[in-house]
């Protein structure tokens, strides 16, 4: 029952026209994401990130946070492979005038935008919904929730969830910020879970799109040849 409301629940996420999207606040965040699962061979894997996060006048732009010590792609990757790894590009999305989702990958380093069309939304990671980028989490899915009678750290938030027999949602909403302040999901037994904690920044003084006029333009079909 809880996989079925769990479906329900995702095809809800993917349907919302993005006329819905119109009108939302200017917002920043930091988004942190921590991730845990004990596989079947008994190693838990734990996974943490942070990426900088903007949604202004119809843009979303969202960027991993990358700590001094990190790796460089090139010390696990082949040159080719290299290409078409999108974890570390910043991920830009908009609307054009016929209200047709757009998409580019940003690679600052290299100075070059790559456009995805959207057939190829799911390999750049993007999953094709605009209400999800926008507000991290659709609002219209608490309609399926249960306000849960729980104190909420933040002023006018409020939480939502459900629990089913095996897994658990839990989200933390302004209504003020039309944003997901904190969306926690895992199994009851705590064979995985998820936490995604997303704290409200300033505003930057320029947006980041804005410094990407004289970049490189390259498609996505083009990395493939």
């Amino acid at each position: 029952m809880m996989k079925i409301r769990y479906t329900a629940l995702l095809g809800l996420l993917l349907a919302v026209p993005l006329s819905q999207a119109a009108g939302l606040p200017d917002a920043a965040a930091l988004i942190s994401v921590e991730q845990q699962v004990i596989g079947a061979d008994g190693v838990t894997k734990d996974v943490r990130y942070q990426d900088r996060w903007l949604r202004s006048d119809g843009h979303i732009w969202r960027e991993r946070v990358m700590p001094a010590n990190a790796q460089h792609e090139s010390a696990h990757a082949g040159h080719d492979h290299h290409k078409l790894d999108f974890s570390t590009a910043a991920m830009h999305v908009w609307r054009d005038g016929k209200g047709q989702l757009q998409l580019s990958m940003v690679r600052r380093e290299e100075r070059e935008q790559i456009r995805v069309g959207q057939p190829d939304f799911s390999q750049a990671g993007f999953d094709g919904s605009w209400e999800t980028a926008s507000t991290l989490f659709d609002a219209r899915a608490l309609t399926q929730l249960k306000r849960l009678n729980q104190a909420s750290p933040v002023p006018g938030a409020v939480w939502y969830g459900q629990q089913g027999k095996q897994r658990y949602l839990r989200v933390l909403w302004s209504p003020e910020r039309q944003l997901a302040l904190r969306i926690e999901s895992g199994a009851l037994n705590s064979s995985d879970r998820r936490r995604v904690t997303v704290s409200p920044q300033a505003l930057p003084a320029k947006r980041p799109w804005q410094d990407t006029a004289g970049y490189k333009q390259r498609d996505y079909m083009d990395l493939l040849d």
